[in-house]
């Protein structure tokens, strides 16, 4: 399937790969990208914010906390199910069995989640995510 778009003196470009157009920061005009570009693009950025925060949390001696997910129980949401139960949030490694009888239970880890690799818990809608 062909698409047309304007060239910078308004000719027609035909071209058959997908494109998102973004707005670039510094003027009106719009430039496009590939979709594998804006990937590489936004992977690249990632990385960077990744070792930033690395380095940062390694320089203070801190754990990480998302400020778009803090450890509150805000967070969660709706818990009138858990009323009785009193929740403890941990880090990945302070999650340990207790319980002899709990080392049994099979832990995985996947590097492309689906909702079908996750076993439901008791909040309703539990990701772990690390």
């Amino acid at each position: 399937m062909h698409r047309p778009y304007q060239s910078e003196n308004n000719q027609p470009i035909t071209t058959s790969k997908n494109l998102i157009n973004t707005k670039t920061s510094s003027s009106t005009t719009s430039e496009s990208l590939t979709v594998h570009d804006r990937q590489h693009s936004d992977e690249t950025k990632a990385e960077i914010l990744y070792r930033n925060i690395l380095s940062y949390c390694r320089k203070e001696n801190t754990h990480f906390v998302d400020d778009q997910f803090p450890p509150i129980d805000r967070s969660i949401g709706q818990m009138d199910s858990l009323d009785n139960h009193r929740l403890t949030w941990l880090r990945i490694c302070q999650i340990t069995p207790s319980l002899h009888s709990d080392r049994r239970l099979n832990w995985s880890v996947y590097s492309s989640p689906k909702p079908s690799d996750i076993q439901q818990g008791a909040l309703g809608d539990c990701w772990l995510m690390a």
